[in-house]
């Protein structure tokens, strides 16, 4: 797997969490098709509640490094993702 450096990811992440999440947003919008249209508020809500769970330790998170790890041993073994 790769890890060459990309210009465009690191410029979105070095943008304010706000602009981070609109720029998100934008692009799930763009996705085509998307199965099922994203309404902002429900995004804003189901986001909210994410941030909020992550906050109070009640949603468990993997470092970049640690998902890599786990996908490329599913991809070794076969596993669906």
């Amino acid at each position: 797997m790769s890890s060459a450096p990309n210009p465009f990811l690191e410029s979105a992440l070095a943008l304010p969490q706000s602009q981070r999440a609109d720029l998100a947003f934008q692009l799930l919008q763009s996705l085509d098709p998307p199965g099922e249209e994203i309404y902002a508020e429900q995004f804003g809500a189901s986001l909210h509640e994410r941030v909020e769970s992550s906050r109070s330790g009640n949603l468990k998170s993997h470092s970049l490094d640690e998902v890599r790890a786990i996908v490329e041993k599913r991809l070794s073994e076969g596993q669906p993702q």
